[in-house]
């Protein structure tokens, strides 16, 4: 999965998604650009369906973040291309991927 989770209280986006990364990563980190949207439904065995509404940002790392990490959270580091064929949610696969398009279109004239 890519970091995240659900915003707390009255914290915006932004600073949910400098306090997700601290906590499931273990990194420091300043939004940047807002990348896109997505709502997705699944279901797991034995559970009731579930719906997630993820809005997705770049970010620039900063450094290490000053609280712990979760302890049930690894970092695995690794390319766009084979982060996108192993991530477990579709939407988050599309979602690299369109951050991805974004920076290759920057570089290349349309067809």
């Amino acid at each position: 999965d890519l970091p995240g989770g659900g915003v707390d209280g009255d914290e915006t986006e932004e600073q949910a998604v400098v306090r997700e990364f601290a906590e499931e990563t273990g990194l420091a980190v300043v939004p940047g650009k807002f990348v896109t949207r997505a709502i997705q439904y699944w279901s797991r065995k034995r559970t009731r369906p579930r719906h997630a509404n993820s809005a997705f940002y770049r970010v620039r790392l900063t450094g290490p973040a000053e609280g712990p990490r979760e302890p049930d959270h690894d970092l695995v580091w690794m390319r766009p291309d084979r982060a996108i064929a192993c991530l477990r949610h579709e939407a988050h696969a599309w979602a690299l991927s369109v951050a991805l398009r974004e920076e290759v279109s920057a570089d290349v004239e349309p067809l």
